[in-house]
């Protein structure tokens, strides 16, 4: 018997030009122009923001930067 099993479409990410994002003593800060909504950014979620091409499918940058970076196993 063969099962079938779903193929998923690459989600690829990319920033907004309705942000405005700085590195400030080693944060990210991220700052939403529609709102002036405010955020930090950890240290995973900050490469996943300086990753975010729109480019880059989204699987890749976690095995490709975060994997790697943390050393974490397939």
């Amino acid at each position: 018997m063969t099962v079938a099993v779903p193929v998923m479409a690459e989600t690829y990410i990319a920033r907004s030009t309705a942000i405005a994002a700085r590195m400030l003593g080693g944060e990210m800060m991220i700052m939403s122009a529609v709102d002036s909504t405010f955020f930090t950014r950890n240290e995973v979620a900050t490469l996943i923001w300086q990753s975010a091409d729109g480019q880059t499918p989204l699987s890749e940058i976690v095995e490709q930067k975060i994997c790697q970076e943390y050393q974490i196993g397939a």
